[in-house]
C-alpha cells in the first residue's frame, strides 16, 4: 500500500488537496464536513457558504505535538492515540491512501525529527506552496483568518510558508505542489501542475478534474 502525507499552512487548501487526490483511482475514498468558521475560531462564523473542509478518516493526530492544534479541529473518534502504521493500515483494502498529519504545518515537521521520520517510514510527502497567483491566498487569509493581524502582514506570512515548504521538501525528498498554478486561471499552467501531481502519485487523471478545481471556490 502506498500512502501520501500532505503538509500545509492555515488557509492553504490542504484538506481540499487531500480530498482531491483521494478521488483518483486506487485511493481510499475521503468524506468530509463543510466548515463555515474563521480558520482560528470555531465560534466565529464568517461565511454563508463553505470555506474549508473537515476531513473524516484522513487526518492522523500526532499526540506529541497535539497541543499545537486547537481542540475544535478534532472529531471525538480522532482524539485517541494510534500508531501511524496502524492508522494507514485501517485502509489496507485500498491500493493507496492520502491523508494529513496533525499538526499539518511545515514548521512542526521540520522541528521534530521523530515526527518527520515517522511519516517517512510510512508515506511520501506532498508540500503546498503559493508561488504563482499569491494574491489568491493572501485575499483568502485576510478575509477568513488574518483580520486580526492585518492584510499588510499576509504577504510576509505566505512568503515564509513557501520557504518552509521548500526547506521541508529537501529534508523529505517530497513533492512541492504550487496550488497557485493548479487553481489559477491559466489552463496550461494548471494542467502542467496536475500532470506533475499525477506522476508523483502514480495515478491516471480524472476526466472531470477541472470540475473539482472549480468546486474549491
Amino acid at each position: 500500500m502506498n500512502s501520501y502525507c500532505v503538509t500545509f499552512n492555515t488557509g492553504f487548501y490542504g484538506s481540499w488537496l487531500v480530498y482531491f487526490i483521494s478521488q483518483h483511482r486506487g485511493f481510499a475514498p475521503c468524506r468530509y464536513t463543510y466548515r463555515y468558521n474563521h480558520f482560528n475560531s470555531d465560534n466565529k462564523i464568517v461565511s454563508e457558504t463553505p470555506i474549508h473542509l473537515q476531513l473524516e478518516g484522513h487526518e492522523w493526530v500526532y499526540e506529541q505535538r497535539k497541543e499545537h492544534v486547537p481542540e475544535w479541529t478534532f472529531y471525538d473518534d480522532q482524539d485517541q492515540e494510534i500508531d501511524l502504521h496502524d492508522y494507514v493500515m485501517l485502509h489496507h483494502e485500498y491500493e493507496k491512501f492520502c491523508y494529513k498529519a496533525t499538526p499539518h504545518w511545515h514548521w512542526d515537521h521540520m522541528q521534530d525529527t521523530f515526527y518527520r521520520n515517522t511519516i517517512l517510514a510510512e508515506s511520501r510527502y506532498i508540500h503546498i506552496i503559493f508561488k504563482e497567483n499569491p494574491k489568491m491566498i493572501q485575499d483568502r487569509l485576510t478575509k477568513f483568518s488574518w483580520d486580526w493581524v492585518g492584510s499588510n502582514n499576509v504577504k510576509e506570512y505566505v512568503d515564509q510558508c513557501n520557504m518552509q515548504a521548500k526547506t521541508l521538501s529537501r529534508l523529505t525528498d517530497g513533492l512541492v505542489i504550487d496550488l497557485g498554478r493548479l487553481l489559477g486561471k491559466n489552463e496550461e499552467d494548471a494542467l502542467d501542475e496536475y500532470w506533475k501531481l499525477l506522476h508523483y502519485i502514480e495515478a491516471p487523471g480524472l476526466n472531470n478534474w477541472q470540475a473539482h478545481l472549480e468546486e474549491v471556490y
